[in-house]
């Protein structure tokens, strides 16, 4: 005998002892082991249920998950491009930059020779002529001019 049937056969035994007839007594071990089941079936399609459930939610996740990555990827991709494209503009700003450094510091540097040359001469760059010019006077002859004014000493 199996220790399931000795067990049964107890179990037997003790309804019979407690006064319970063998027709009812196999109806209630039928109507016990019935609820048990059908308790074990709805626990069972509540997990699987559940499982289910946690099935789409860990497809979604996954989901999300990857396009999250992608976009990461395509937003790291475009900063990248993005500062390899400022950076080649800031390496041609500096380029103009230092072309119009030199111009600059090359106009100064003529400018500072042309002012070394004219102070270190006693000639005039722009002598006409030998005669001195002589500027005549606005002022009209026979017309009386101010007396200056006398200050006290």
């Amino acid at each position: 005998m199996t220790a399931k049937v000795k067990q049964l056969e107890g179990l037997g035994r003790l309804l019979k002892a407690a006064g319970v007839k063998p027709a009812r007594a196999e109806q209630m071990i039928r109507e016990h082991l019935d609820s048990i089941q059908d308790g074990t079936q709805q626990r069972h399609a509540e997990i699987v249920k559940t499982v289910r459930a946690l099935e789409e939610e860990l497809a979604e996740l996954r989901q999300s998950h990857s396009l999250s990555v992608s976009e990461i990827h395509l937003t790291t991709d475009l900063i990248h491009h993005e500062f390899e494209a400022n950076s080649i503009v800031v390496v041609q700003m500096l380029r103009h930059a230092k072309a119009w450094i030199a111009i600059i510091v090359l106009i100064q540097i003529a400018i500072l020779s042309i002012m070394l040359v004219t102070a270190a001469s006693n000639t005039r760059w722009l002598d006409f002529g030998s005669t001195p010019v002589t500027v005549k006077s606005p002022m009209k002859a026979g017309m009386p001019t101010a007396a200056p004014a006398k200050t006290k000493s």
